[in-house]
């Protein structure tokens, strides 16, 4: 399985979600190096795979009619740039058979191979945001069948690692990820257990169909509110089957935390009211805190009330604290100086200060179309 986070102090900082971190530079993966699953399919990354090979395949560059001479001596390298293969002292060192001396052509040549940029390997042109090209769906729909029986399986940790390679066909076309892909990986926010779920939602919020996780991520939000006053049961089971009481705050709080990667409305009015359900004693804890700091990034008027309003109440000055200081960190983001101390009036404070600052924050985000901010 994936490293989880531990959970105990994560209300100490926030990061900032993919979405506000603009777009991976051209040619780069939006997921971390080695990612892959062992399961992935041996595909070129230059190249692509499958039946549209040739049709998708970045172009290259042709190499110069003749080899390049390189000088028989530079500043690089160990041996200050020369062969240990022993040659003539002024003999040119040169690629290929035949040898030809340095000139300005082959110097340009040179320099056009370096600064050619590199073809993105994570786009396709023939994909659109709506709509995903027929040789990229029928492939992914290809590796799905393939994938069937391991998500299917009986062993919890094949059926992670199928979900993984599941997720992994959206690199393919990441302007373009697809609903087939992202209702797979949606559809394990049901798992039998709680690590699979955990696994999935944090896969289905990092760049897949945007939609699709909106409306997962927010039925699940919706599940929570309502089993509220037996939630880690209703998670765990009567016999723990489906994980341990740990597991249960993990998924808890990763939910939480994949809110921020989701900028809609219909995520931030979910988070609000999930937040305002719990009660005082969760209020300024991890899985609570996890909720606060999403709603926090997420940056709604809207969003930063349901914050304030956990001020209302509890007497634990240190988890109030807590949610103060989170407030104060947003405040400093802004470039606002005047922000309230922390006090028994924090809460009408903090809600006044709103009032005078609200220009400062979007009344809506709209529906989330995937798109990152370039900002």
């Amino acid at each position: 399985m994936h490293g989880r986070p531990g959970w105990s102090h994560q209300w100490l900082e926030a990061p900032t979600p993919k979405w506000r971190r603009g777009p991976p530079a051209q040619g780069a993966s939006s997921r971390p190096a080695g990612s892959h699953s062992p399961l992935s399919r041996g595909r070129s990354p230059s190249a692509g795979s499958g039946p549209f090979r040739a049709q998708h395949a970045p172009m290259t560059t042709p190499l110069p009619p003749h080899p390049v001479a390189l000088p028989p001596e530079g500043p690089l390298g160990p041996t200050g740039g020369r062969l240990d293969s022993p040659r003539a002292p002024n003999a040119p060192v040169v690629l290929g058979q035949r040898s030809r001396s340095l000139n300005m052509s082959n110097l340009l040549a040179l320099a056009a191979l370096i600064l050619l940029p590199a073809a993105p390997l994570d786009e396709c042109e023939a994909c659109r945001r709506s709509k995903v090209c027929t040789p990229h769906k029928n492939q992914d729909k290809a590796e799905l069948k393939r994938l069937a029986p391991l998500l299917a399986s009986k062993d919890a940790g094949q059926r992670m690692s199928a979900l993984s390679v599941v997720a992994e066909l959206t690199e393919e076309h990441e302007n373009a990820p697809g609903k087939d892909v992202a209702k797979v990986l949606a559809s394990a926010l049901a798992d039998d257990r709680l690590e699979v779920r955990e696994l999935a939602i944090e896969l289905l919020v990092d760049g897949q169909h945007a939609d699709t996780a909106v409306t997962a991520v927010v039925a699940q939000l919706k599940w929570f509110e309502k089993n509220m006053w037996s939630l880690v049961g209703s998670m765990t089971g009567p016999d723990n089957e489906h994980g341990t009481p740990e597991d249960a705050m993990q998924y808890l709080e990763a939910s939480m935390r994949a809110c921020r990667e989701l900028p809609d409305d219909r995520v931030v009015k979910a988070l609000s009211s999930l937040l305002g359900a719990y009660p005082a004693e969760m209020r300024g804890e991890p899985v609570a805190m996890a909720a606060t700091h999403s709603l926090l990034e997420l940056q709604t008027q809207g969003a930063l009330e349901a914050v304030i309003k956990q001020l209302a109440k509890g007497k634990d000055t240190t988890r109030l604290r807590r949610i103060h200081m989170s407030l104060v960190r947003v405040a400093d983001e802004k470039e606002i100086e005047k922000r309230p101390a922390f006090g028994d009036k924090v809460e009408r404070e903090w809600t006044v200060w709103l009032r005078k600052n609200k220009r400062a924050f979007p009344a809506k985000l709209g529906k989330w179309d995937g798109v990152r901010d370039e900002g």
